[in-house]
């Protein structure tokens, strides 16, 4: 039910403050990747605004999801007079595994590839991972591995 109120917010023509878009931005995100069949083969609900207390304590609570709050800059006013924003999105995929990591990686990609019908239909359009990288640290005798996705949107007041 949330989805059409902030569908009617965001195509109804009102001036939208910035922070209401990043709230609107990060929870269209969330969504898809949240109830993505392939992400929760990996992740079951484990998919996060911040990283877990429980993996900040101990590395615990793996594999999971962080999806970072949307960084917004305003990019110009079009000839009818909407604003175009670039969103940008950093997605961090965490598992104990390497090949593993890799494969949420991609089942959050496609998961996101697959749904720009839906984010269109919330004015987030262009959709383009911009960088993806690798890493992996140690953690209480534990080597975890990240993939972290850098994900691209242009956001159009309607």
């Amino acid at each position: 039910m949330w989805l059409q109120a902030v569908l009617e917010c965001l195509q109804g023509g009102k001036m939208v403050s910035r922070s209401t878009i990043e709230n609107d931005v990060w929870q269209v995100v969330y969504n898809i990747i949240k109830n993505d069949t392939a992400v929760k083969s990996f992740v079951g609900s484990n998919v996060y605004s911040s990283y877990p207390s429980v993996f900040i304590e101990d590395a615990g609570g793996l594999p999971f999801v962080i999806i970072h709050r949307p960084e917004i800059s305003e990019d110009y006013i079009t000839i009818n007079g909407s604003k175009l924003y670039t969103i940008n999105i950093e997605i961090h995929c965490v598992h104990k595994r390497a090949k593993e990591v890799k494969q949420l990686a991609d089942a959050v990609r496609n998961a996101l590839e697959s749904n720009t019908a839906t984010t269109e239909s919330y004015n987030m359009h262009n959709f383009e991972i911009t960088g993806e990288t690798e890493d992996f640290d140690f953690r209480d005798k534990s080597k975890i591995h990240y993939n972290i996705l850098s994900v691209q949107y242009t956001w159009q007041e309607a």
